[in-house]
């Protein structure tokens, strides 16, 4: 179906439904996207086969993007519930991902409980991030997400991570980074003594860069966790 034929469709069996209304409004004002009416047309109709025609339509445009490709299979996954067809969208993309941040979250995908519930796989999926990182960024972007129980729940694996954070920081700024995270209870284990030793250890190479007040400021920081 076209999108011209959904909207018609739509119009025909749900026009007088006030969030189909209302969505297609904005549709047609291009303040919402295809893969948002979706989840509308499931949510306030339950007609999954008309949904499936959306998503279709969704992921036509949004070829270009991995971004917004993930962003539609996640929905495919998690709203429409359709495994099979997540499962093989996820298989066509793994070829087109070259970067850290879209790995991973394909691999969240692929781990969640209501996503495909498939940790190993997952886990593979991990790895290939891994094998594409190279910045500060890129590791703790793997370790929150590893560490996350919502996906593998890996401390070991997110740990290894943030070590690769720290020697791949460039600035104090990624420093200060890896150690909120290190220290956060949400999204690792909060350990403020890893935490103010990864700032000490910084503090001879970037004061000579002028940036002591602000690793003093993060230690004391920690200090009040």
């Amino acid at each position: 179906m076209s999108i011209k034929e959904i909207v018609k469709e739509l119009k025909t069996k749900y026009g007088s439904n006030e969030l189909i209304k209302d969505e297609l409004k904005m549709l047609s004002k291009g303040r919402t996207n295809l893969r948002f009416l979706a989840e509308t047309v499931i949510e306030a109709t339950e007609d999954l086969g008309l949904a499936k025609e959306i998503y279709k339509c969704a992921l036509d445009e949004s070829a270009e993007s991995i971004s917004d490709t993930l962003s539609i299979i996640f929905s495919i996954a998690c709203i429409l519930n359709d495994k099979e067809w997540t499962s093989n969208l996820t298989h066509k993309i793994l070829d087109d991902i070259t970067n850290t941040t879209h790995f991973v979250q394909l691999a969240e995908i692929i781990a969640r409980l209501d996503g495909l519930d498939d940790k190993r796989w997952a886990l593979e999926i991990y790895e290939k991030a891994v094998e594409m990182a190279s910045s500060t960024r890129d590791y703790t972007t793997i370790a929150r997400s590893v560490y996350n129980d919502r996906y593998i729940g890996d401390e070991v694996f997110a740990t290894k991570m943030l070590e690769k954070a720290v020697t791949s920081a460039e600035d104090v700024w990624d420093i200060c980074s890896v150690a909120d995270l290190v220290a956060s209870k949400k999204e690792y284990s909060g350990n403020k003594k890893w935490a103010k030793q990864i700032l000490e250890d910084s503090l001879v190479k970037f004061t000579l860069e002028g940036n002591f007040d602000s690793l003093k400021s993060k230690l004391a920081e920690i200090d009040k966790l």
